[in-house]
C-alpha cells in the first residue's frame, strides 16, 4: 500500500507555541517533528483533546538565500493524538493547518 501526501513534509524540530481558540487561556508549548503547508506534527506534555482550534507560531530557521528567520502563524484543528511510548509523558499531536501567514522580518 503506497500512502499518498497531499503536500511535501519536512523533518524539521523547532520549538512551537500554541493557545487554545476561543479563549486564549491554555497555552501549549511543544517541538515539531515534521511540518508542511497543509499540517503539523509537535510533541508537548499537555493533553489537547482531537478537534480542538488552536492558534500556532513557531520561526522557521533563514535559508540559504535569505538573512531573516520566518515567522510562521496561523490556525489549525488537532486531528490526532498519539501516546509517545509507556514510560514517556509525551504526546504526539497532529493538526491541520487551517489558515497560515509568513512573515519576514527586515
Amino acid at each position: 500500500m503506497t500512502i499518498r501526501r497531499a503536500a511535501r513534509r519536512y523533518k524539521l524540530t523547532l520549538p512551537i507555541h500554541l493557545a487554545e481558540l476561543p479563549e486564549k487561556t491554555r497555552v501549549i508549548h511543544g517541538a515539531t517533528r515534521n511540518i508542511s503547508t497543509h499540517g503539523v506534527y509537535f510533541t508537548t506534555d499537555l493533553p489537547v483533546a482531537a478537534g480542538t482550534s488552536l492558534e500556532f507560531s513557531f520561526t522557521l530557521p533563514p535559508d540559504v538565500n535569505e538573512e531573516n528567520p520566518a515567522n510562521v502563524a496561523g490556525r489549525a484543528r488537532v486531528v490526532r493524538v498519539e501516546e509517545l511510548g509507556s514510560s514517556s509523558e509525551k504526546l504526539g499531536i497532529a493538526v491541520a493547518i487551517e489558515i497560515f501567514q509568513i512573515k519576514r522580518d527586515g
